[in-house]
């Protein structure tokens, strides 16, 4: 009789080597040469399967639970010993935050002193500044589960309600 498919739940609590035992060799192997360059097809090709079946070979074992578990694993596992950790990307949004919300001026050339030289206007990088906001409301878990666009035909005040917009406090 065949095995159960264990839940993806089931999996994430499974230790790392009742995981890897779930896995036949050369799935593991597939694993470790797909970190390598994030290549399916060339890393089944490596792990040993036929090159002209490796494509979809690829496709079909980077769908199995068990083995996007155990490549997460060693990719957080790598992430880790390089210091990449979640903290880390935080500071990193927020750093990207604050440069791009470092005003600078905007140059206009001087024809008299034949230079560019200040305007007297400053500009930043909004979108940088909102992309990098963005990040760390995904990061922090800040943002709504409905927090879409507004629907065609939709009201200002049925946006805020729908989206918990009435709420704010500004």
């Amino acid at each position: 009789m065949a095995k159960k498919a264990l839940a993806p739940e089931e999996l994430r609590a499974l230790p790392m080597e009742k995981l890897e035992k779930l896995l036949k060799d050369q799935h593991v192997l597939f694993v470790f040469e797909y970190l390598r360059d994030f290549n399916g097809t060339q890393a089944a090709i490596r792990a040993g399967y036929e090159e002209a079946s490796a494509a979809s070979q690829a496709w079909k074992l980077l769908r199995r639970p068990e083995i996007k578990e155990y490549r997460d694993r060693k990719i957080r596992e790598i992430f880790e010993s390089k210091g990449i950790t979640p903290e880390f990307i935080q500071l990193s949004c927020f750093e990207i935050y604050c440069r791009c919300m470092e005003k600078e001026p905007v140059m206009v050339w001087d024809t008299e002193a034949h230079a560019w030289v200040p305007g007297g206007e400053w500009q930043f990088d909004a979108k940088g500044a909102l992309k990098a906001l963005d990040q760390m409301s995904t990061i922090l878990g800040m943002k709504r589960p409905d927090s879409g666009d507004k629907k065609p035909g939709e009201t200002l005040e049925q946006y805020l309600s729908r989206t918990g917009g009435n709420d704010r406090e500004f």
